[in-house]
């Protein structure tokens, strides 16, 4: 496991990708609250903004990953893909097709929001 405490300059890979190996829960326990402590202390996070941001971090970031892999993060730090929910099987995941047109959906109601 990376060493405690985590900086604030780092990768995504290397931020999120040790998390994606995880099958203990105690690890899983201690990791995420290494995560949250870094947004409270580098980015003026709440607490409660910091385990928010950092669980959709780890839902989104196990979406690269194979179906076990997502359902053992998403169990493990109690988090969800901010697009495709909380998946416990390849039955929860959308199609290819389906993935697209969210992230299309998704875009539109940025560009929108933004005034673009």
């Amino acid at each position: 496991m990376r060493s405690l405490p985590l900086p604030k300059e780092i990768t995504n890979g290397e931020l999120l990708g040790p998390a994606m190996k995880m099958t203990d829960p105690e690890e899983a326990k201690e990791y995420l609250a290494a995560l949250i402590e870094r947004g409270v202390k580098h980015f003026g996070q709440t607490p409660e903004e910091s385990e928010s941001i950092q669980k959709e971090n780890l839902g989104y970031y196990s979406g690269y990953y194979d179906t076990a892999t997502m359902v053992r993060v998403h169990k493990l730090f109690s988090c969800a893909h901010p697009f495709f929910g909380e998946v416990k099987s390849q039955e929860d995941l959308p199609s290819p097709k389906e993935a697209f047109e969210m992230g299309t959906k998704w875009a539109e109601e940025m560009t929108e929001k933004k005034g673009m």
